[in-house]
C-alpha cells in the first residue's frame, strides 16, 4: 500500500514538474517575441492580461476595467469593424480567431 501511494505522489511531482517546465517556456516565447497573454471568461465578460498586456496598451492595471469594452476602446476604429467579424466567426463558427 505504502508504495502504491509513493507511485502516486512521485507520478503528481512529475505532472507538476511538467507543468511549471511548460509554463516557464511559454513565457520565455511570449518575452522574447513581445507578446502579451490574455484569457477572456465570455460568460462573465471577463478579461485576464498579463503585466505584458498591460504595457503593450499603455494602460495601468487599476485604469482597466477586466471586460470586454475596454479592451474594444483601445482598437483604432478603423480595425474595429473586422475584429468584430473575426471575433464573430471565432464565436459561431470553425473559423478560428487571429
Amino acid at each position: 500500500m505504502l508504495v502504491i501511494t509513493l507511485v502516486a505522489i512521485t507520478a503528481e511531482e512529475n505532472k507538476t514538474r511538467e507543468i511549471t517546465q511548460l509554463s516557464e517556456r511559454l513565457k520565455l516565447a511570449a518575452d522574447s517575441a513581445n507578446l502579451g497573454i490574455w484569457d477572456w471568461d465570455i460568460k462573465n465578460d471577463h478579461l485576464t492580461w498579463d503585466d505584458k498586456m498591460y504595457h503593450l496598451y499603455g494602460i495601468h492595471r487599476n485604469d482597466f476595467d477586466e471586460v470586454y469594452d475596454a479592451w474594444v476602446s483601445g482598437i483604432h476604429p478603423d480595425d474595429a469593424e473586422r475584429m468584430d467579424l473575426h471575433l464573430k466567426d471565432a464565436l459561431y463558427t470553425d473559423i478560428p480567431f487571429e
